[in-house]
């Protein structure tokens, strides 16, 4: 065997070794970013009868005293006090029933890219967190709330949106809840959309009215063999909406985007 072809098969087998390292460290720690996910949501009570909320009609005993009466304050299902024990970024808390999709938003004080490639726990790497940049009000007062995630190939994070390509699946799984200190909002899914790569954020003026109505019609008027618009759910510019936004593999330029109104709002 030449000099020359022993040089190349040595490069050769120290390439296949630092790649399997790499796949190796690259699972190793995408595994342990999950756990972080999974060990939340197996302890997080997320069931909105677990929420004190005022409550409209007859109640038993037929008499009460006005203190018994008084409608009992909003009191979250969701433990933000132990959440913030881990992170104090964490802000609300996202659901969409009848799925796997339960997560803390978080939101960094001075880095928007931060939680691209930071696990609640700041540990380095996928799979990220759920996460607003700070174009986004914190009290979800925005005309619209833009929240992040990876578009995972195990479905974890947002890529279990991918799911609302099937018309069905839209249909069986409408709503997206929203949990805050103080309250609770549920959102009505509108649209699920096949979207360009713009910061929406940047691009539409939430204080605009016409960049409102702008926003509203790029996703309207959509026209997409994987997106769907919702008919009867009424949103206009003067709505409050979220956007949950999340990359198409192998389709760098363009982002999948799940558009809900709000429709309830519990305090």
């Amino acid at each position: 065997m030449g000099k020359n072809r022993k040089i190349i098969l040595i490069l050769c087998l120290v390439v296949i070794l630092a790649g399997g390292g790499y796949l190796i460290n690259y699972f190793t720690s995408l595994e342990r970013g999950s756990q972080v996910y999974d060990d939340l949501q197996a302890n997080t009570s997320t069931d909105p009868a677990d929420a004190s909320v005022s409550v409209v009609g007859p109640t038993e005993p037929a008499i009460q005293s006005a203190e018994e009466s008084a409608p009992k304050p909003y009191q979250s299902p969701i433990d933000f006090e132990a959440l913030w024990e881990i992170n104090p970024d964490i802000y609300a808390w996202i659901e969409i029933p009848g799925t796997e999709l339960a997560y803390p938003i978080v939101q960094h004080e001075s880095d928007d890219y931060y939680y691209l490639d930071h696990t609640i726990e700041g540990a380095e790497g996928l799979p990220g967190s759920i996460y607003t940049d700070s174009y986004s009000a914190k009290d979800f007062s925005n005309f619209n709330t833009v929240i992040y995630g990876h578009n995972m190939i195990n479905q974890t994070m947002f890529g279990s949106l991918r799911n609302y390509r099937d018309e069905a699946y839209l249909e069986e799984h409408p709503e997206v809840y929203v949990y805050t200190p103080d309250a609770m909002r549920t959102y009505r899914i509108f649209a699920a959309v096949v979207y360009d790569d713009r910061l929406i954020t940047a691009v539409y003026d939430d204080d605009d009215a016409k960049d409102r109505r702008d926003f509203l019609e790029s996703i309207l008027e959509t026209r997409d063999l994987n997106s769907h618009i919702v008919d009867d759910v009424e949103v206009t510019a003067d709505s409050s909406i979220i956007t949950l936004s999340t990359c198409i593999r192998d389709v760098p330029d363009k982002r999948y985007l799940v558009e809900a109104v709000l429709v309830n709002e519990q305090e």
